[in-house]
């Protein structure tokens, strides 16, 4: 898309709530009527919906109110979508559910308060925060304004977290643009009673939740732990499209993000020829050279130098990675001639590679403080040569 959404418009049918995004010349609205939805998952040619498209004012965009032109009935589903004349494709960009079943929102955040991209972020080995606000749930025997039953549909919603795996290079992509590559469910749960859910680890707690969910806790995931290094979990809430328990069907109404950066790594060091440290004894103080990836937006990265009393006695030059929403790749080194002079003891020394991330934060500050370890290579360097000789004198 080529246009840059500055305004709001609201999608409204009826008198039920609703929310929606911006509009310009040549977008549309999709009307899915949700039960029939629901019996034809499979089927899209048996759904019953309509494309509306919007009339944008003279500036080229819209905003106010939005009617629908089908009925709500047992469920209508609006999405929102953009349209780029120029490359004649469609970006989605909001919707809203119109129906009798319970609602849901959720909120997704982390440790990582810096992050500038669409999603929160953050680190493989680091914990993230939901709250997922469910109400609105019916109770058993209840009857709409017209004095009908409810369905079991008004008393349910299906709580699914799920992940997108990517690989790339050092310049790859944040994962909200991989959408088409396979996902994997990491739990699924039915929830049939109103409340913020607390969620702990992967799972949810209780499972099919009878009474009142636990109200104002906190909630705490990590990210799968299954082999994820990279990627994206989502979490996703559905309501039932029918009444029919062995044919439910399901329609997202809230979703959210999180993406998940790969922890840090790096090879053993190494000097300026490519030669590991660690595999060769040490005449003099050698080049240290570190490759690095998975380093962390708005990191501080630096090598440390230890002496065989485990003291510092160099650290190099600090490398930033500011301004950027994914992790990069990158080298770190030090010439022997910045700290031989400090290298005065023969003995084993110790080249740390140290970061410094928004894990670490102690001050508030958003930067961290305490240093995170990536590698370290211990090496030798001896400089004494110890002679072994005999001494033989004679006399005539």
């Amino acid at each position: 898309m080529n246009k840059f959404y500055t305004t709001i418009m609201t999608i409204a049918a009826l008198s039920l709530p609703s929310y929606g995004q911006v509009v310009a010349s040549g977008d549309y609205v999709l009307e899915l009527d949700i039960e029939s939805y629901g019996l034809n998952q499979g089927d899209s040619s048996r759904w019953v919906f309509s494309i509306v498209e919007l009339n944008a004012n003279e500036e080229g965009e819209t905003t106010g109110t939005y009617n629908s032109s089908m009925p709500v009935l047992k469920g209508l589903w609006l999405g929102l979508y953009g349209y780029d004349l120029l490359d004649q494709a469609s970006l989605y960009l909001d919707s809203t559910v119109m129906s009798n079943a319970p609602l849901a929102s959720i909120n997704i955040w982390s440790k990582d308060t810096n992050n500038t991209g669409p999603y929160p972020r953050t680190r493989a080995n680091e914990k993230f925060y939901a709250d997922l606000n469910l109400s609105r749930f019916s109770a058993e025997g209840a009857l709409d304004k017209d004095g009908v039953a409810l369905g079991i549909s008004t008393r349910r919603l299906l709580i699914e977290r799920f992940t997108l795996d990517y690989e790339g290079p050092s310049d790859r992509q944040s994962a909200y643009e991989e959408a088409n590559d396979e996902t994997r469910v990491i739990s699924y749960r039915l929830v049939t009673a109103a409340g913020i859910l607390k969620l702990i680890g992967n799972d949810i707690v209780d499972g099919v939740v009878s009474g009142t969910l636990t109200v104002g806790a906190l909630t705490e995931l990590r990210p799968d732990e299954n082999g994820l290094v990279q990627g994206e979990d989502t979490i996703q809430v559905y309501q039932m499209t029918t009444d029919d328990v062995n044919n439910p069907g399901w329609i997202p109404v809230a979703q959210t993000h999180v993406n998940i950066l790969g922890v840090e790594e790096a090879d053993v060091a190494v000097d300026l020829n490519g030669v590991p440290l660690n595999s060769v004894q040490h005449a003099a103080a050698p080049d240290v050279k570190f490759a690095v990836r998975n380093l962390y937006p708005d990191s501080r990265t630096y090598i440390s130098i230890k002496n065989p009393a485990g003291l510092d006695i160099y650290t190099s030059d600090v490398l930033y990675h500011n301004s950027t929403t994914v992790s990069q790749d990158d080298e770190l080194s030090i010439s022997a001639s910045k700290y031989q002079h400090l290298a005065v003891n023969d003995g084993t020394y110790t080249a740390n590679l140290v970061t410094l991330t928004v894990f670490s934060d102690t001050n508030d500050d958003g930067k961290g403080e305490t240093p995170e370890t990536i590698k370290s290579t211990a090496f030798e360097i001896m400089r004494s040569i110890n002679v072994n000789g005999v001494m033989v004198s004679g006399s005539e």
